[in-house]
């Protein structure tokens, strides 16, 4: 765990936080929200554990946003993994995080007082293909696809996914990004 005073970090279901009600000021949802299984009932949670005009500020990526640096890894991920699997409950939530005004439409549902959805774009730095790799390798759209191949194999897409994007940048790399970002006021 991080050595910050006064805190410290659990890890609970954004459906049903072990929390009591009203208990901070302000919440931070980076990235997380896309995941819920029910978006409204994970809504309602952080509306729940925030005091009278508390805060919340959650980011989503978007799905639209591909450059060129994410095309190439895409081409090794299907050449070398399965598909990623889909859960039965994350096509309503995708859609809903994806769309600015049922995202915010979410949270005023929710309890919320005030939200607003704002578009940001984002350029993202990396030191290297190793340092992007390393970081993608843990993340849910490819871990997930990881999850039972064989140490071999995984070595092997690790392999591949570094010297393709070597090829064409073989130093830093800058990818970009598009998010929502949810600001509600409870």
């Amino acid at each position: 765990s991080a050595n910050i005073a006064n805190a410290r970090f659990e890890v609970m279901d954004i459906e049903s936080l072990e929390l009591p009600v009203s208990s901070f000021d302000a919440a931070i949802c980076g990235h997380g929200f896309q995941f819920a299984s029910d978006l409204p009932l994970a809504m309602r949670e952080a509306r729940r554990v925030l005091r009278p005009d508390g805060r919340l500020a959650a980011s989503v990526p978007l799905s639209a946003l591909k450059d060129a640096v994410w095309a190439l890894l895409d081409a090794v991920i299907d050449r070398r993994l399965p598909p990623a699997p889909v859960a039965v409950d994350q096509p309503p939530t995708r859609a809903a995080v994806q769309d600015a005004a049922v995202f915010r439409q979410t949270a005023l549902d929710a309890g919320f007082t005030t939200a607003r959805v704002e578009l940001i774009d984002e350029a993202v730095h990396w030191e290297s293909a190793e340092h992007l790799v390393s970081m993608f390798m843990g993340w849910w759209d490819c871990a997930s696809r990881l999850e039972g191949i064989d140490p071999a194999a995984r070595q092997a897409f690790m392999d591949d996914a570094i010297a393709t994007l070597r090829r064409k940048h073989p130093g830093a790399i800058e990818t970009k990004g598009r998010n929502h970002v949810l600001f509600a006021q409870a």
